[in-house]
């Protein structure tokens, strides 16, 4: 995979994860298993999921690797890390449903994506074509 497909693909994940959660927020909260008083939580995590959808969406054609695109590359890392530490003790303490388990795996394969990413030499945009 490239790091442009990686960016791409996170950023559409992100945004099929952000619009539900910003537009029908009580739908999205029950499927996850919390309270349907949990309406300006999930809005406020679908405004942060879209614009990291964004973030990404305007940074696809970015040089990543190394040093170049280490704040994106960084913040995807730390959105993805804190959302399967956040999920999976709710999860498994049954505060949350087992639906969430599919959003702790997506964010677990975003999370390794960008580690990798993190990790590899700068990767040049023109180098895909």
């Amino acid at each position: 995979m490239t790091p442009k497909r990686l960016i791409v693909s996170s950023a559409g994940g992100l945004l099929s994860l952000g619009l539900p959660a910003l537009f029908v927020p009580d739908l999205v909260a029950g499927w996850l298993g919390f309270d349907a008083g949990a309406q300006v939580p999930m809005q406020l995590l679908g405004a942060a999921l879209f614009a990291f959808a964004w973030l990404n969406w305007i940074g696809r054609g970015a040089i990543y690797g190394g040093i170049y695109g280490r704040p994106i590359v960084v913040a995807n890392f730390i959105l993805g890390m804190v959302t399967c530490g956040i999920l999976v003790p709710a999860v498994l303490g049954g505060r949350a449903s087992v639906g969430a388990w599919l959003v702790v795996a997506l964010f677990g394969l975003q999370a390794a994506g960008f580690h990798w990413l993190m990790r590899r030499p700068p990767w040049e945009p023109s180098a895909e074509r």
